[in-house]
């Protein structure tokens, strides 16, 4: 198709500038301490492996009869007995991402004869990288060929170097703790500071796992973020983010789990 990589780089120039807010916003917040969090240790444990340290990965790809182009960046770590299963799993993650993408921008690019293309964009952040724990998260965008906006979204990705597996929320948790009630009582409370009767809690919000399933470990915390559609907010308030700090979580934590320095 005649121009068609133009048209696609064209539309590239586009959108990466209205998003670059939007992704600076996303990764710089990340970059600083927050506000009032208590300070975590640097020292590990003695039997804890070192920091992670990784390699960036980057992809990209175009096609110009499904006309589209991808880019994406994502960390492979390296000299850590973790490695080939973090690897395989962030990788796995990465290409059904691209993979859905591809499948949608080719239906897109056979519905109509002419357009702007579409578009994929991922890169990272490393959130927390401590006590042989490592944190970050996908950050997604994404623009399907005749769609009103793009589609952005974090995914999530929290694993223990130590023991070599995915971390999941409750592992962080005594037993007995009844942690999920907790959450949903604070994080409810947070938000109705500034959101009020505008935020539906009924369904969103209730202690269930499948709530607060979206979350990171922060220095100061762990950070919880939730959609407009979870919160049943205006489109326009975008995600929100609330941090649980290790202070407020000492009475549920696992003495001897992940979080147990954080006592």
């Amino acid at each position: 198709m005649k121009n068609i990589k133009l048209i696609l780089l064209a539309a590239a120039a586009i959108l990466i500038v209205g998003w670059g807010i939007v992704a600076f916003k996303a990764f710089g917040k990340q970059e600083k301490p927050l506000a009032g969090a208590p300070e975590v240790s640097s020292s590990a444990p003695a039997d804890a492996p070192a920091s992670a340290t990784w390699l960036v990965i980057h992809l990209d790809d175009s096609n110009d009869d499904d006309r589209y182009i991808l880019s994406a960046a994502y960390p492979a770590i390296q000299n850590q007995a973790a490695a080939v299963n973090f690897n395989a799993a962030i990788e796995k993650i990465v290409q059904d991402e691209l993979q859905t993408f591809r499948i949608d921008a080719a239906v897109a690019a056979e519905s109509a004869e002419e357009g702007t293309g579409s578009m994929f964009q991922m890169d990272y952040a490393v959130v927390f990288n401590q006590q042989g724990l490592f944190s970050m998260y996908l950050h997604k965008l994404s623009f399907i060929e005749g769609s009103q906006r793009p589609g952005e979204v974090n995914i999530p990705i929290n694993y223990d170097l130590k023991n070599n597996r995915p971390l999941a929320l409750a592992d962080l948790f005594s037993e007995k703790a009844d942690y999920l009630t907790f959450l949903s009582e604070y994080c409810t409370a947070d938000l109705k500071t500034r959101f009020h009767e505008a935020l539906n809690t009924a369904e969103g919000l209730a202690p269930i796992a499948e709530n607060f399933a979206h979350w990171n470990l922060t220095p100061g915390g762990i950070e919880f973020t939730f959609s407009n559609f979870q919160l049943g907010l205006d489109n326009a308030t975008g995600e929100q983010s609330v941090l649980a700090p290790y202070s407020a979580l000492k009475s549920l934590i696992q003495s001897n789990g992940p979080l147990g320095w954080a006592k």
